[in-house]
């Protein structure tokens, strides 16, 4: 991958932070008991919701035992609840399954099954259950939160979303987990003003919480405002400042505005809290080639397959790397395929295949690569110039020329494609 083309590969994985986050345990919060609920049930279930919340797992465990046995449902809910604390999923499940058996018709119940659902991802089951939950109590907040979770991630669905976070706001309009996540929302759409409008609202409501912080940077870098980003995500940073995604994003606009150096410092901050974000060890790598790095950033791009095999811009990296450094063309050569293999329809890598192929003297299989990448969306400038370059290697004259001719078409400004096509028309 060329230095300047490296920048914005993962720059904005913006996603609506779910009050369920999608494959963890559920928190299914039991319910608060109504007024008045003063019956034996209510009272242990009352003394489990209290320990539960002081962090006493035993005797929450034990009260909720109690209150089940006294047939209260809401009980199970908290039996749940702690079974998913301690990691015990079955066990967990097996809760939630009792308590829809004894109260099928009861909403909290319903709500929790959708949660937890989600959490495996069963999410056409999550969705049944959580919309039973919203009809049989049109009151409560929750499980439309959950729900338009569900539809802005893993149903990808964000418009529903949308209508389902602002339904929640009609109901509770102080709700800062609401607009946030609609603000997050609107942004993956494309409606950015909108979009920050429902931030800034998150950020006056929880003024202490870096995430609709981080959200109004992402939506500055959409709109090409980097000074504002910066500031954004310092603001997130005096919250929180160890947070990997934050340390990444401003990682990014350092780098987009040129100060390599704070960027990869930014990208090593990030990978030391968090040493398994294969994106972020991408991004230094990235960093790290624009520097003039070139064994640190092929181990950077290693460690990121290490993590994550299926990091496809890791592999193509690798192999321009390679070839930029002479090295192992062989090599270079098996990790282009790979990163061909794993994203067929990146132009990019198919022309770092070709110009690697032509550099091992394969100018028939280089010219085959170059001219698929032609017919992919994204295709630059610098592919047509290689492919003129192999044609003209080639001997195929006519065809060398009409692709620098497209290449200057795509940059009126390629100096290579342009010299090259002054000296072939001249007949050099």
């Amino acid at each position: 991958m060329r230095p300047s083309l490296l920048v914005f590969l993962f720059a904005l994985g913006c996603g609506a932070a779910a009050a369920l986050p999608l494959g963890r345990m559920p928190d299914l919060q039991p319910p608060q008991p109504p007024a008045g609920a003063d019956s034996p049930a209510g009272v242990a279930y009352r003394e489990g919701l209290e320990r539960f919340a002081a962090g006493d797992l035993a005797a929450a465990e034990q009260a909720f035992r109690q209150a089940a046995e006294l047939k209260h449902v809401h009980a199970l809910l908290g039996l749940a609840e702690i079974a998913f604390r301690r990691g015990q999923k079955q066990e967990g499940g097996r809760w939630l399954q009792q308590a829809l058996r004894q109260a099928p018709a009861d909403a909290h119940v319903q709500a929790s099954v959708g949660r937890w659902q989600a959490s495996q991802g069963h999410y056409a089951e999550a969705e049944r259950a959580l919309k039973r939950a919203i009809e049989l109590d049109g009151r409560l907040v929750r499980p439309r939160m959950d729900l338009a979770d569900l539809y802005a991630t893993a149903l990808r669905r964000p418009q529903e979303a949308v209508a389902l976070y602002q339904r929640v706001l009609e109901l509770d309009p102080g709700h800062a987990g609401a607009h946030y996540a609609l603000g997050v929302t609107r942004l993956k759409l494309g409606q950015v003003e909108a979009a920050r409008a429902a931030l800034e609202q998150a950020v006056r409501l929880a003024p202490d919480n870096p995430l609709p912080l981080l959200a109004l940077a992402q939506a500055a870098q959409v709109q090409g405002k980097t000074q504002e980003a910066l500031q954004r995500v310092d603001q997130a940073l005096k919250r929180h400042d160890q947070w990997a995604e934050a340390l990444e994003l401003r990682g990014d606009l350092r780098l987009a505005a040129g100060q390599t150096r704070a960027a990869i410092d930014d990208y090593r901050a990030a990978v030391r809290n968090e040493p398994r974000r294969a994106g972020a060890w991408i991004k230094l790598g990235m960093a790290q080639q624009v520097a003039g790095e070139p064994k640190a950033a092929a181990q950077s791009y290693q460690e990121a397959v290490r993590l994550d095999p299926q990091a496809a811009v890791a592999y193509n990296n690798l192999a321009w790397l390679s070839l930029q450094t002479q090295g192992d063309l062989g090599e270079a050569e098996t990790w282009a395929r790979k990163a061909v293999g794993l994203a067929p329809k990146a132009a990019q890598f198919h022309d770092t295949l070709g110009w690697i192929l032509r550099a091992r003297g394969q100018l028939a299989e280089a010219e085959k690569a170059l001219a698929r990448a032609t017919a992919l969306p994204g295709v630059t400038a610098d592919v047509y110039y290689h492919l003129g370059v192999v044609r003209q290697e080639l001997g195929r004259r006519p065809e060398a020329l009409a692709a620098y001719r497209q290449a200057l078409s795509l940059d009126r400004n390629h100096a290579q494609a342009r010299e090259a096509l002054r000296q072939l028309e001249s007949g050099r």
